[in-house]
């Protein structure tokens, strides 16, 4: 839904270079948002991660950050410690998603977080929960843990909601390994319960999480930029991307990371999910009083996907944009002023 109208914005960048190098896992969880398992094959190779990392650093000086997540990146081997050593010599932080599965074995579990910190890894972030856990056990996520915060690895543990059936995150809690880990400050370890949504119908409700914010402006869009496997480009790293046709920005092989970026500055509904969250836009477009259907409690991500798949609301969108296009620009260029006037030179 781009709009013609030229906006006249200060130029800007992303502080996030999210890499995607696979959608391979060590697990098949049946909610899982990229439909992730060990079959896969496709992913990028080290001279394009590489060259990613290379150009985004030279295109946006905005650029502070490199995550590598997938899928289960650790399973790309020496080619993800090779492309977080190339973004530690240019000067960029970094931080990797895993579920932790090299755990499992105690020897692997040290020889892996060892070579991390060698690489230069500022942050490991490890994800379990209910699903996570029938693919890779808490005992190999704690190890795993343990083994890259004693290397001086910053750790961010990340559970998701449990079901009725579930105690992961009572499991965990309840472990030594765990309390040792907490003992060490939020300068060291940090954990949360994370929001969780459903991708299909096999599924068991868990409610909603106390940290759920659905109604939230987007602060993922024009802030990273991501490149998936299959060498596209996304406009941002949540959970419905790839279920958003619009989230995709560019390729590798055509445009390109820097004129992909460029590009989604153009687009006006871009810049109103940035200023006001989906919740907000669906809100607005209908009145104050959309169909229940259209709105989601439990993810932001998932309001997003309802958002850009109704017909209705997307004619409406098309229909009301004027009205809400002077404010809406406004308080985007406003926000934009503070974030440059608040960064560091």
């Amino acid at each position: 839904m781009a709009n013609s109208t030229q906006i006249s914005i200060e130029k800007q960048g992303p502080a996030t270079l999210t890499i995607l190098p696979t959608y391979r896992c060590t697990a098949a969880c049946e909610q899982c948002c990229f439909g992730s398992n060990p079959d896969i094959r496709e992913r990028l190779t080290l001279e394009e991660i590489v060259d990613s990392i290379k150009t985004a650093h030279r295109n946006f000086s905005s650029l502070r950050h490199v995550v590598f997540s997938g899928g289960e990146c650790v399973m790309i081997g020496d080619d993800l410690f090779e492309s977080i050593r190339v973004a530690t010599e240019l000067g960029l932080g970094t931080r990797i998603v895993s579920n932790g599965y090299w755990g499992a074995s105690k020897n692997k579990s040290a020889i892996t977080a060892k070579r991390l910190r060698e690489s230069g890894l500022k942050e490991i972030n490890i994800s379990t929960g209910r699903d996570h856990a029938k693919f890779v056990s808490i005992d190999a996520v704690l190890n795993a843990m343990t083994d890259a915060v004693s290397q001086g690895i910053f750790g961010f543990l990340t559970v998701e909601k449990d079901a009725e059936d579930s105690a992961v995150f009572n499991e965990i809690t309840a472990d030594p390994r765990f309390a040792a880990l907490n003992a060490l400050g939020e300068s060291r370890f940090r954990y949360q319960i994370n929001t969780w949504m459903k991708f299909n119908e096999q599924h068991k409700d868990r409610g909603t999480s106390a940290s759920t914010k659905p109604n939230s402006p987007c602060s993922q869009l024009f802030s990273n930029l991501v490149v998936t496997p299959h060498k596209n480009i996304s406009a941002c790293c949540g959970l419905t991307h790839e279920h958003i046709p619009e989230m995709r920005i560019g390729s590798l092989d055509t445009n390109g990371l820097a004129a992909a970026y460029e590009a989604q500055t153009k687009d006006f509904m871009k810049i109103w999910i940035h200023v006001d969250g989906p919740d907000g836009i669906i809100k607005k477009v209908y009145g104050g009083n959309p169909p229940p259907e259209l709105i989601s409690n439990d993810h932001m991500c998932d309001t997003c996907a309802r958002l850009h798949k109704c017909d209705q609301t997307r004619s409406l969108v098309r229909e009301r944009y004027q009205e809400f296009y002077p404010d809406v620009m406004f308080r985007y260029e406003m926000k934009n002023l503070l974030d440059r006037i608040s960064q560091p030179n």
